[in-house]
């Protein structure tokens, strides 16, 4: 996989990660009736947590393939 590829990936995840996290401060503009049914709250953390994990390990990988030339 060349590394035009991956920064491609990067720039998705990233912009993935991007798009929970502005999701997430909108939760609170629902109403009482629809959070109580969604119940999101749990969810929508671990996957701020586990996506702002995995996109920081690709970000390291790529420069890290950029700094010593893979």
């Amino acid at each position: 996989m060349s590394l035009d590829v991956f920064l491609f990936l990067n720039i998705c995840c990233t912009a993935l990660t991007l798009f929970v996290i502005i999701y997430s401060y909108t939760l609170k503009y629902y109403g009482e009736e629809i959070q109580k049914k969604w119940k999101q709250e749990k969810i929508v953390g671990l996957t701020i947590l586990f996506l702002s994990m995995v996109t920081c390990f690709c970000w390291v990988f790529y420069f890290y393939f950029i700094i010593f030339k893979y």
